[in-house]
């Protein structure tokens, strides 16, 4: 399988992220370090998901909170989304449980969250496989790369400036 991996100290994340958008690579990015580990989706470029392995913060999570949706609905939406071979988030819009617009603020929030996260994460390791599974790539929502990056970095900064005139 086609891909790169490294460390975060030799290739930050940012820039990784703005390589797969500029060569409009897709595939999947699996960023490890600090016990935790994520995963973004990829698609010609473009975030198709992130997803984060702490309870609370995946995006099944973020829908529980802000859609309202019970976590025994989504199990249940995410067993079906499977069986018919659609992408959950696909199933999501196509059946007008969430709309896309929701989706994709949704989408944003876990991404940026996990994405700030992993900015300030002093070791780890990733690996970009340049392969895509087809149930994630039919997905209708896509986010901008780069909007995603600047925002994410932005956000980091504000917190670390927020850090230290606290004096924490």
């Amino acid at each position: 399988m086609k891909g790169i991996k490294g460390q975060l100290s030799s290739l930050p994340v940012s820039d990784l992220m703005q390589w797969i958008e500029m060569n409009r690579k897709s595939g999947m990015l699996i960023i490890s370090g600090d016990k935790k580990s994520t995963c973004f989706c990829f698609k010609e470029g473009s975030v198709l998901l992130a997803s984060f392995n702490e309870d609370g913060k995946r995006f099944g999570d973020y829908l529980v909170r802000e859609a309202h949706i019970e976590a025994g609905k989504i199990k249940e939406i995410l067993s079906i989304s499977r069986d018919k071979k659609a992408s959950f988030i696909s199933y999501l819009a196509d059946n007008k449980i969430v709309s896309e617009d929701f989706i994709k603020a949704i989408l944003e929030q876990v991404s940026e969250f996990v994405l700030v996260d992993i900015l300030g994460w002093q070791e780890g390791s990733f690996q970009f496989i340049e392969a895509l599974p087809d149930i994630i790539g039919d997905s209708p929502v896509r986010l901008n790369t780069s909007h995603l990056v600047f925002e994410s970095v932005r956000k980091y900064d504000e917190s670390l400036r927020e850090k230290s005139s606290s004096g924490a």
